[in-house]
């Protein structure tokens, strides 16, 4: 009897699902329990704050998360969203969901315009992440950019019994990173 293996899927930068590349490698084996998660990290607000594009930067964001959600539903799985910081989260849902494996996919170019700023804190809490995950013996994966595999050709797993969470709104967003900045400031 095959065990099947568990993945929690990162969404980093592509908050998207078709034609995402790197998840539809952890879909290749028929075996695979998917469960793809995004984080909201009231970080990036302030990276976007400093370039005068914090609401911009949030609803898009937003509607990104939505999106994904609602295509991951029509494919019969989820989209788990929790609000913290990376290091925080990705590590401790791995060990309380059980996975064997986290993965997530490559980050774009890093440059002075706020997406680049963005890739680079990114890449930097992927390093920070791999180190805590490692301590319990579980891999981070960061699958290719090239895949030839399309949705049709993949079977989706179905989400597990877990609470999905809410999408916060932009404006509960932007209150949850005051919020932050606030209690940090006290």
């Amino acid at each position: 009897m095959i065990v099947p293996k568990k993945i929690l899927f990162w969404f980093r930068e592509v908050v998207s699902v078709r034609g995402n590349n790197c998840l539809l490698q952890c879909l290749d084996d028929t075996t695979t329990q998917l469960i793809p998660v995004f984080c909201f990290d009231p970080r990036e607000i302030v990276i976007a704050e400093a370039f005068n594009q914090k609401e911009i930067f949030v609803n898009q964001l937003v509607n990104k998360v939505l999106q994904a959600r609602k295509n991951l539903q029509e494919l019969g799985s989820n989209l788990l969203v929790v609000c913290d910081h990376y290091e925080k989260v990705i590590p401790s849902l791995a060990r309380v969901l059980a996975v064997d494996q986290v993965a997530t996919e490559a980050t774009g170019i890093e440059d002075a315009s706020l997406t680049g700023h963005l890739s680079q804190f990114r890449n930097l809490k992927v390093f920070e992440i791999n180190r805590l995950l490692n301590m319990h013996s579980i891999p981070l994966i960061v699958p290719g950019q090239f895949n030839t595999l399309h949705f049709s050709q993949v079977s989706f797993p179905l989400f597990p019994q877990i609470n999905p969470g809410q999408i916060p709104t932009a404006n509960q967003l932007l209150e949850y990173h005051s919020s932050k900045i606030r209690s940090v400031a006290c």
